[in-house]
């Protein structure tokens, strides 16, 4: 199953051209020209990657950025913020709220997909580290993951139990 992706982004041209080069990278595109439209896209699909624009026909990116942050079962969504503001307030004020990285126009359509896909990769690493937590507790996940990149072979046998290096 491929990763989806969400772009809000109100200029059509900008848009498409976003659509276009994400979906010859594999990824499953949808994308919004509002907060109204975004919001109904989140609300009925599950995403990987947020691609928003701070300043949107009928209000501000930052709303939604605040509002998906702060909600438990979305939080968890990397967003990139896209915007022609360039300013260091506006990028702190995006940090702040939540947003992984942050990307000013005009931008290169390859690194913005190069930044999509280290956002990606990061989330990837940190639900394994979630899972392994979940499974084998806090301290066991730290001790596990040591161990599996010293030792890659006897980590990957199958049926082998687990035990950590003695110490």
């Amino acid at each position: 199953m491929s990763q989806k992706i969400l772009i809000i982004e109100d200029e059509p041209d900008i848009r498409e051209t976003l659509v276009y080069n994400l979906s010859r990278e594999g990824y499953d595109i949808l994308s919004a020209s509002s907060l109204l439209e975004a919001r109904s896209q989140i609300e009925s699909n599950t995403f990987s990657l947020i691609l928003l624009d701070l300043m949107l026909p009928d209000g501000s990116g930052l709303d939604l950025c605040r509002e998906i942050k702060s909600d438990k079962y979305k939080s968890s969504i990397p967003i990139i913020i896209l915007t022609a503001k360039d300013d260091e307030v506006d990028k702190v004020v995006g940090f702040e709220l939540g947003a992984d990285d942050y990307v000013t126009k005009p931008f290169s359509v390859r690194e913005l997909i190069l930044r999509a896909k280290a956002v990606l990769k990061r989330g990837e690493k940190e639900s394994d580290n979630v899972e392994i937590k979940r499974q084998f507790g806090h301290e066991d996940a730290s001790r596990r993951r040591r161990f599996q990149t010293r030792h890659p072979a006897r980590s990957q046998r199958s049926g082998a139990a687990w035990a950590p290096p003695r110490a």
